[in-house]
């Protein structure tokens, strides 16, 4: 939605809407593709996610909250949300500490 411009919660209960009828009456078609298949998809969803311009940003501004961003990103990409969170957030007590 934020990609397309629309500006009002309406557009998200629209495409929130769309997105249950097109499972409901769909979902025999989703069960035939094949697993990379749905993985791309997944992946072209996640890419848009990935700040990198932040990290960028980061990088030249200071690098220890770039050091913070990337033991964030990679811990969760590896290790899951929980865990690679709670790395970033020792690191940074870490470094506010010392």
């Amino acid at each position: 939605n934020n990609s397309t411009g629309a500006l009002s919660q309406l557009s998200g209960l629209i495409t929130g809407l769309l997105m249950l009828i097109v499972l409901g009456l769909l979902t025999s078609v989703f069960k035939m593709l094949p697993l990379f298949a749905l993985a791309a998809i997944v992946l072209n969803s996640v890419f848009a996610l990935i700040a990198y311009d932040e990290a960028i940003k980061l990088f030249r501004v200071k690098k220890v909250d770039f050091l913070l961003w990337t033991v964030a990103f990679i811990g969760t990409l590896f290790l899951g949300v929980l865990l690679g969170l709670s790395m970033a957030v020792g690191l940074s007590l870490v470094i506010v500490i010392y």
